[in-house]
Parts: structure tokens; sequence; C-alpha cells
């Protein structure tokens, strides 16, 4: 069924060949190709007059300013109660709610199935063997963006994770977890947030690649 839906609905469909997404039309593809790859057009940016922050979309926009930026989030989930900031992050966790085996993407090289385009597409480089993200310091590749930047640590000495109970910083999120459990009497105490912490460098995660060229 989901081969025919394919060929039937989205047989005009052509795909950027930098990222795999796929877009309706060629004019559709050349909009995000001027845009995320070669840079010949900018998204406009709107800015909330209370807080400041950046917005590509009036309905982005509005829906921030709409919960008072951010901290009432107005789409809540009928099924579970919980609420979101966006329709889109409510319709993304709806998908948590699907029975299982039901869900939209499925990967053509096996019968697993993931709730988003992008989790199938992570997934399908088991069987395809690319690695699309490289160390330039070292050259090695890896198949996930997060492992590059674990792996760019051992060049660069910063460790993104931070123990809220003594400070010390991990460069995995399963180096904080195991350290926060073998020390579960003291640290493991301590409410933790396990976002990274402090800068990545001038521009974040391009500001870490960035310097690992200059380094070349």
């Amino acid at each position: 069924m989901l081969r025919e839906h394919k060929k039937t609905t989205h047989k005009d469909e052509v795909t950027c060949n930098s990222c795999k997404k796929t877009y309706s039309n060629e004019q559709s593809l050349q909009h995000h190709i001027d845009l995320r790859h070669t840079k010949k057009i900018t998204r406009r940016t709107l800015l909330c007059g209370k807080c400041g922050k950046n917005f590509t979309s009036k309905t982005a926009l509005v829906d921030h300013e709409r919960s008072d930026c951010g901290k009432n989030p107005i789409y809540p989930c009928d099924i579970c109660k919980k609420n979101y900031r966006s329709a889109g992050s409510l319709k993304l966790h709806k998908t948590v709610h699907d029975p299982p085996g039901t869900e939209a993407f499925g990967c053509k090289y096996c019968e697993k199935r993931f709730r988003t385009k992008n989790h199938m597409l992570i997934h399908e480089r088991v069987h395809t063997g690319e690695k699309p993200f490289v160390c330039t310091y070292c050259s090695k590749a890896f198949g996930h963006k997060e492992t590059l930047l674990t792996h760019l640590s051992l060049h660069t000495g910063y460790k993104r994770f931070m123990c809220s109970g003594c400070g010390q910083r991990f460069s995995c999120i399963s180096g904080l977890q195991s350290h926060r459990k073998a020390h579960a009497d003291t640290c493991g105490r301590v409410p933790n947030c396990t976002k990274t912490v402090g800068p990545m460098g001038p521009m974040g995660f391009q500001g870490l690649l960035k310097n690992s060229q200059d380094q070349e």
C-alpha cells in the first residue's frame, strides 16, 4: 500500500541531491537549494517585540506571542493533555500515540517503520553505509552528527555535557548518565539538565566545523 501510495501521490516529486529532502515541483526544489545550499537568497527574519527571538514565518511568530514567548504552550494534545508551543510540534507528538507498526515512514531495506522521515533516512544509513559527517581534523566519517560532535571533543577538548551536582563535564550524554548513576547518592540527587552547556563555538555546530577547517 505504501509503494502504491508513493507511485500515485508522490510520482512527480523531486529530491534535493544534497540533503535528500523532497519537493512537489522543480520550482520549490530550486528555492530550497538557493536558500539552504547556495545561499543565493536569504530567509527573512521576524522578531518578537517582547523577547527579541527570531522567526522565519509569521505563523511561528504569532504562536510564540500568543504563548507569552513560549511560557504558556497553546496547543494541547487531546489524548495525553501535554501542551506544545506550535501546531507542528503537536502534530509530531501525536504520532507517539499511533499503534506500533502504523508509523508513516518505512525503511526501504527492512520492515522497520518510523514516525518521521528524518528518522527513517538516518536509519537507512545502517543499510547503505553512508557517512555524511566528516571530521576535518582527521577525516574520519560518521553516520550521525551527534557521533561527530562527540568525536570532535578529542581534537578540541570541548565537553558539551555538565553534571549539575559537581560540575564535571563529559563529551557525550551517556558519559554523564553513567556518572550520575555511579554517584546516585550525591550528584544523582541533583536535578540535571541534559541539554548541552556553554557555547560550542562562534556559530555552534558550524563553528566547531569551521574551527577544525582552519586548523588544516
